[in-house]
């Protein structure tokens, strides 16, 4: 297992594992690059912004 950050410069490498797991599931969330990017680093609650200056990280 390796863990990987994620951050808005390699966020394609979550993208294409996102895309990959969904392939046959109907009711997945289809989604672009680009959306996929605002979900996750400009998302807000209640004005405050969830995952700006975070990362992720996923194995």
């Amino acid at each position: 297992m390796e863990l990987i950050s994620i951050d808005r410069e390699n966020t394609e490498l979550l993208f294409d594992y996102w895309k990959k797991i969904g392939k046959n599931i109907p009711y997945f969330f289809k989604t672009c690059i680009e959306e996929f990017n605002n979900s996750l680093f400009k998302d807000t609650f209640n004005s405050a912004k969830i995952l700006n200056d975070n990362y992720i990280c996923c194995c």
